[in-house]
């Protein structure tokens, strides 16, 4: 069973922005520090949005954060 990581959480995230905020979650951040965090998981529920990674790649992206430190 694999792990997730809870990223972030808003509640005025339009369904429609899913691709913007995913671009800045994952392009940005892999041009950054050189790794992606992806594939992300965007839950809506109750009118907000949580966004979840693998565990495994935001430990990923962690140990390069901190290593470039």
């Amino acid at each position: 069973m694999q792990k997730y990581h809870f990223i972030h959480e808003r509640g005025d995230y339009p369904l429609l922005a899913a691709e913007n905020i995913f671009s800045a979650w994952s392009g940005v951040i892999k041009k950054t520090v050189g790794n992606g965090e992806t594939p992300l998981y965007f839950i809506y529920q109750n009118g907000w949005c949580r966004i979840y990674s693998l565990e495994k790649k935001h430990q990923q992206i962690a140990s390069r954060v901190f290593n470039k430190v």
